[in-house]
């Protein structure tokens, strides 16, 4: 019965999940008085579809949030949104299964999140450090912290933000000292490449993101992912150092670049040939791939003997600071 609900809805889109369900209308920030008018229309409507249906909804429950750039949600702050002449309530951010969706897209609610559950569940663990194996603590945090990591990352870290991966990779750092029961700041980043073979948040970004355009593109899947990707328009460019493909029809905004039907495009192109040919299964591929990214990962940290020591510098700053505010 439930799977109806979206055909009572004339302007708006309905996404529904297990237990929950998120209506979604877009429009121009200069015609937000029309946009509000409809969604009141399609709430009107799914209230009564849901009365006919003798299923209760319940209103305390159900929130708005508007969704833009900080200009144009200075325009809504009047702004109310009723179901049945009943004002919902407005947020700042909503939890949409298991990434929280900031109203400017930031995702920065999401970050914070994940920062606490990782450091919580490394404080909670801490304890068995010195009384453990590595294989059991490898285990510990292949079950309790890298999850949490991994969940959605190719949301959360699509915008590429340098201080988003900086907080995630110390993150990773912190949980691999704890696997290797090392001290809180020695030099990690190259055992992490060595002997825990761990991606750092950049090339794990770019992992997840290949790996699930492979199974797009190759799994058969229909719907919404129906020739989803587009790789017939590309073009090969040339830097300093290397040659790389890249697609021709760049999109015209930032968020348009941040999507993942632009990232997994280009970050497809970008790997070397010998990488895209191998393509007979899912698990061959994701091993060639891993072992191209953590090879460079390695070369780079090779190169530049300095990095670990002015990212441990860094941490040490930031501890100092922070126990100095706070």
């Amino acid at each position: 019965m439930i799977n109806d609900l979206p055909l009572c809805l004339r302007h708006s889109n309905a996404f529904m999940f297990a237990d929950d369900s998120n209506i979604l209308i877009t429009g121009k920030p200069e015609e937000i008085g029309t946009i509000v008018d409809k969604l009141e229309e399609d709430l009107n409507r799914l209230h009564e579809w849901l009365s006919a249906n003798q299923i209760n909804l319940n209103v305390d429950k159900s929130k708005v949030m508007f969704i833009g750039k900080a200009s144009c949600l200075k325009k809504c702050t009047t702004l109310n949104v009723r179901i049945n002449n009943t004002v919902l309530s407005r947020v700042k951010s909503i939890r949409i299964p298991g990434v929280y969706v900031d109203q400017d897209l930031s995702l920065d609610t999401h970050i914070k999140h994940i920062t606490k559950k990782c450091y919580g569940a490394l404080s909670f663990l801490n304890p068995l450090k010195h009384i453990t194996s590595q294989k059991t603590r490898l285990i510990l945090v292949n079950a309790y912290v890298l999850p949490i990591i991994n969940y959605a990352c190719i949301i959360y870290l699509s915008r590429g933000q340098a201080n988003v991966f900086k907080k995630v990779d110390k993150i990773l750092r912190s949980t691999a000292r704890f696997v290797l029961n090392k001290r809180k700041y020695d030099s990690i980043s190259q055992a992490m490449c060595n002997e825990l073979k761990w991606l750092n948040c950049k090339n794990l970004f770019q992992f997840n993101t290949v790996c699930f355009a492979y199974k797009i593109m190759f799994r058969n899947y229909k719907g919404f992912f129906k020739n989803y990707l587009d790789f017939s328009s590309s073009s090969t460019r040339c830097t300093r150092n290397k040659l790389y493909r890249a697609p021709c029809n760049a999109p015209l905004t930032y968020w348009g670049e941040c999507t993942f039907k632009t990232k997994s495009v280009s970050l497809w192109l970008k790997l070397p040939e010998i990488v895209r040919t191998k393509i007979s299964s899912l698990n061959v591929f994701k091993s060639h791939v891993f072992k191209h990214l953590l090879d460079t990962q390695c070369d780079d940290l090779s190169s530049n003997d300095d990095c670990d020591y002015a990212i441990i510098m860094n941490e040490c700053f930031e501890n100092v600071i922070s126990s100095r505010l706070y």
